[in-house]
């Protein structure tokens, strides 16, 4: 195995978190050292979001875009997301029925910049882009 995982990565892999409340926990974490280190930086408290920004793999990582232009980790199975920088919690997103699916067809390719889905692809227009590179579908 090279440095990146077989999977697409999570807020587990990016973060460490291995549940919804210890993911808000980091985010939180996060937040009070950058204010202790950074006092200057207007550091917010983490907030609710309502917004429902559109989840993406990017990179090899389950990502959406978030207010402040960063792009916080999302979970899959969580449908949730936080960012580190603004304080934003993302819940409830819209994560594909076949998530799974996209994600196994895309962790196949041994370049991690070159795991990426954006809606509408589907997993039949993944597999046909892995053969078309001469990858297992």
């Amino acid at each position: 195995m090279g440095l990146w995982p077989d999977e697409i990565m999570t807020p587990l892999h990016l973060h460490a978190a291995r549940s919804p409340l210890e993911y808000r926990a980091k985010q939180r974490a996060y937040i009070t050292n950058g204010r202790l280190s950074m006092p200057a930086l207007n550091w917010r408290d983490p907030w609710l979001s309502l917004e429902k920004p559109e989840v993406v793999i990017l990179a090899g990582k389950w990502i959406c875009w978030c207010e402040c232009g960063n792009y916080p980790s999302v979970h899959p199975e969580w449908r949730l997301a936080c960012c580190f920088e603004c304080g934003a919690i993302y819940e409830g997103l819209l994560v594909p029925e076949d998530a799974t699916a996209i994600a196994a067809v895309l962790a196949k390719r041994p370049r991690l910049g070159n795991r990426a889905w954006i809606p509408p692809q589907t997993v039949e227009d993944l597999r046909a882009e892995n053969r078309a590179h001469g990858l297992e579908a």
